[in-house]
């Protein structure tokens, strides 16, 4: 089977690592694979190192290199809403019969001519294939309810032979961390959804607290906000490798979420739980996914086509398998709960790795996803 996987960029974003593990973990069941990005980054190396060959090309060449290279099965990795690009494919495309998949990850829906001409509609988690069938009731016919499938986002969990105090201590040192220190993490990509982590953080070194904070891809927003504090190790450059981010994972006490619009999945989120670190996330103004990947599914399909108006936690903090949530823009119950990773059992970290592994470790999931080819192949 010949299959390629189709994204806009190859950056540190979820979508982008999903992609490239996608890969990684289906060469390894004999799938042949390769990727089609629209513009490089550091993830380009990392599916090489993999044996995933990548081709950087234009949009609208697409059509052309599918054609001459006859593919068994295109994934799509998009939003879901229609795009000028994909329309074009579907006009240009001329070569035998070819499986179009959609990973959909924001639930959007491709209402055009185009949109049809995708076989199966693939969402990363519960919430967001909910919010996807609330939000097209009516639009298409009948069978399309046949079309759509969930496959979660896969996470690669810690080798058996990991040793964590080793990587703990290695890390922290070379971030000039104490051994002893009380630190938070926190991973994002380079846009500007900070503000109730900082706050939270804020306070907390105000009043005297010695919490200390490693960020990888900080935002511009929380450089210019932190840059000057000796506890915030901002760490600029991206952190690819995996066995660079399990060292991460082991040197950290905690995770904070911190993005205004939410999660439909929250690969960060899942990391830290197949790690047994727990994550003080928050309520957002428009996805609420992250409640489910922190292990309270049932929030996260009350919440569907809600903002956090609707949803207010009356207690201020609501404590889940994955950690805590406060309502959205609650800095002050944030820093409590920054406070309250400290005392969470190896009972509950045990909790969050299972949690991780019957859901979405990386081999199941690609064996899942090659399934879902071999059913329309």
């Amino acid at each position: 089977m010949k299959v390629l996987h189709v994204v806009h960029q190859l950056g540190v974003g979820g979508t982008e690592k999903t992609a490239v593990l996608f890969c990684k973990y289906l060469k390894k069941l004999g799938v042949e694979v390769s990727i089609y990005s629209f513009k490089g980054g550091p993830r380009v190396d990392e599916a090489t190192r993999y044996g995933v060959p990548v081709h950087i090309g234009d949009p609208f060449d697409l059509a052309d290199y599918c054609t001459a290279n006859k593919f068994d099965v295109l994934h799509l990795h998009r939003g879901g809403w229609a795009e000028e690009w994909w329309r074009h494919f579907t006009l240009m495309y001329d070569a035998p019969d070819i499986n179009v998949f959609e990973t959909n990850i924001f639930g959007d829906a491709d209402r055009t001519t185009s949109g049809s001409f995708i076989d199966r509609h693939l969402f990363v988690s519960d919430y967001i294939q909910n919010w996807y069938e609330v939000a097209t009731v009516g639009d298409f016919a009948p069978n399309h309810q046949s079309k759509l499938g969930r496959v979660f986002n896969p996470v690669e969990l810690q080798p058996d032979t990991f040793d964590s105090s080793a990587a703990r201590l290695g890390f922290r040192m070379l971030c000039g961390v104490p051994e002893d220190a009380f630190v938070v993490g926190r991973i994002g990509r380079a846009d500007n959804h900070d503000g109730i982590s900082v706050k939270a953080l804020k306070y907390l070194w105000e009043n005297g607290q010695n919490v200390w904070l490693v960020s990888l891809c900080p935002t511009e927003q929380m450089v210019r906000d932190l840059e000057n504090e000796p506890r915030a190790v901002l760490v600029r450059d991206p952190i690819i490798d995996s066995m660079d981010l399990h060292d991460f994972y082991a040197a950290v006490d905690g995770m904070l979420h911190d993005r205004c619009d939410g999660e439909t999945f929250g690969c960060g989120i899942a990391e830290a739980m197949a790690h047994g670190k727990p994550t003080v996330s928050h309520l957002s103004v428009k996805y609420q996914g992250q409640l489910e990947t922190l292990g309270d599914p049932e929030a996260a399909r009350k919440t569907i086509g809600h903002g956090h108006e609707d949803l207010r936690i009356t207690e201020g903090i609501k404590e889940v398998l994955g950690g805590y949530v406060v309502n959205n823009g609650d800095w002050l119950s944030y820093s409590d709960c920054i406070l309250g990773l400290k005392d969470v059992s190896e009972a509950r970290a045990s909790s969050m790795k299972r949690w991780v592994r019957d859901r979405y470790e990386a081999s199941m999931i690609a064996e899942q996803l090659k399934r879902e080819y071999d059913g329309c192949c």
